[in-house]
This record gives C-alpha cells, structure tokens and sequence, in this order.
C-alpha cells in the first residue's frame, strides 16, 4: 500500500491531469511495471532469455521507468528483454529517468492522448479504427460490436488505448488487468470510483500482479508496442464459480456471468446478445467460440490465466 501511497502522490503533483485521468494512469502504471519498482524481479524467463543475449536481467533497478518504456530518458538507457509479435526475443532500448516524477510523466505522456483523455471524460467509445494488418483483424471485430456505446470511463478509455497501439493483445482481457489493479488501488487509498459507471460483482480478495509485458511478471513478458494480459489470479467465492452455462439459462449464475463480460448488460438471462458477448470473449482468448461457459472459460473469465 506504501507503493500505492506514493505513487499516487506524485502522480498528482503532475500538472494538467484531472482526477479520473490521475485514476487512470496510476491503474495501467501499476501492472505495466509497479510505478517503476518492479525491474528487480525478473520472472524466469526474462533471467534464462538475458543469459543468453549476456545482459544483466535487473538492469533496469533505479530507472523510474513506470511503463516499460523503450527508448532513452533524461538518465539514458538499459537493454532488457522484450518479445516480437512471434514470441521470439530480443534486446530492447528501454527509458532510464532520473526521478520518479519523470517516469511517471513520461508515461502520462504516452498514456494520455487527446482520444483518451476524451474517452475518460465522457465514457464514450466511438469505435475502433480499421487494422493495418491481418493480425489486428480479430480485434477489430471484437470492439466493432462496441461502437458508438456509452461504456464505463474504464473500458472505453482501455479500448481506445489498445486503438492508439499500446498493447497488441485481448483488449478484454487488458480491460480486465487494469480493472483488477483498479479494484486493489481504491481499495487501498479509499479514493472515489471515478472509472466506474456501473457498480462490479463482488469479486473477493484481490491479489494484483503487475502486467504481463513489465519486468516483474512471472509470465509471458512484452513491453514496448505489444502488452500482454495481466496476470492476476481473484479468489471468488461464487457457489456457481464452475456452473457450465448456455444460451436459455437464466438466474444469478448468468447474472455473475454477465458481470465478468465487459460491456455485457446484466438481466439475468442467457439470450442472444450475450452469447455473442460469451462467443467474443472466448475467440479472444484464443477458446473454441462455442458460447458454451465451461471450466476453461470460467478459468479465463476469473482468473485471466489460460
């Protein structure tokens, strides 16, 4: 909660930023490299994969890179491991600052863009712009069905986000990271839920990891153009947590199911609209689109880990 504390601090010592937008920024920051303190615990792999390119893996320790930056900051530079679009590794040029506060502003910087900052302020999603290549298509699809729909400041700030290039991935299931990570920061400052426009399901204890894609992830790692999911596991204490559910099913289970679809309207029914939700949700996970809720979409939904 220190971390917490005084990142947020300094996040509204940062001029021009409203409060959702100081909300918003802290939320990403957190899973993408928790607020910078994250470089000097490397999963595994990220400590097997720089024995092999012969660099230090915990170069980044004291680089007040918030966001997995590439590039070169006011203090220079640091290689550490990224990942192509393929998986395949290499070294990346990553931002080294002399101060938090820099870190944090640079990563505001890259963050807040006029489209999001606007989709912060009115929760609207205008829809999502064409792809410029075939991997994309899927994506697009997915956010097409969300077009011209008032979301929670939240989900259309993400969706936007993922619009803008920062992460390459699932935006449901970045939708869900930084939602998490949300959930564990007001939780712990007792700040007002400015994200939210629709009150979430009970969700049980929250235990937030950072994202897949900045140095402390036990995971897949990717930073730079291409973020991963955030990894974090949600203890939920549901009674129907692993109730197989289908189109005609109606009651609280569809309702808690309903809660864990981003954008999903929740009646308690199973109709049509959301098994396309259901369908989406699980192609983007790379799940056979059956729009049947078993154990391995429920895994997914719960605890966005495959």
């Amino acid at each position: 909660m220190s971390a917490d504390s005084d990142a947020f601090q300094t996040v509204k010592q940062l001029p021009g930023l409203t409060p959702a937008e100081q909300q918003y920024l802290l939320a990403v920051a957190r899973g993408e490299g928790f607020y910078g303190l994250g470089w000097g615990n490397p999963s595994q792999k990220t400590i097997d994969e720089s024995a092999q390119f012969g660099i230090d893996p915990r170069a980044g320790v004291g680089s007040n890179n918030w966001g997995a930056e590439q590039g070169s900051g006011s203090a220079g530079s640091f290689p550490h491991i990224d990942h192509r679009s393929d998986g395949s590794a290499y070294v990346g040029t990553y931002k080294r600052h002399n101060t938090s506060a820099e870190g944090a502003a640079s990563v505001a910087r890259i963050l807040l863009k006029p489209n999001v900052r606007l989709a912060l302020k009115e929760g609207f999603y205008p829809g999502p712009t064409a792809p410029d290549r075939p991997s994309k298509k899927k994506h697009f699809e997915a956010k097409q069905q969300f077009a011209g729909q008032t979301l929670s400041p939240l989900q259309a700030a993400v969706f936007t986000q993922h619009d803008n290039g920062y992460y390459e991935l699932s935006p449901f299931e970045y939708e869900k990271a930084v939602r998490l990570n949300y959930e564990k920061l007001t939780a712990n400052l007792g700040w007002p839920a400015l994200l939210l426009s629709t009150p979430l399901a009970p969700r049980g204890t929250v235990d937030a990891t950072p994202l897949a894609g900045s140095p402390s992830s036990s995971s897949q790692e990717s930073s730079g153009g291409e973020h991963s999911k955030l990894l974090e596991r949600e203890t939920n204490p549901a009674p129907h947590e692993h109730a197989v559910l289908r189109q005609g099913d109606k009651g609280g289970k569809v309702r808690y199911l309903q809660s864990l679809l981003p954008g999903c309207k929740v009646d308690g029914l199973f109709g049509p609209k959301t098994n396309t939700f259901v369908l989406v949700f699980q192609e983007a996970c790379g799940l056979k689109p059956d729009g049947i809720v078993g154990p391995k979409t429920w895994r997914e939904l719960e605890d966005g880990k495959p």
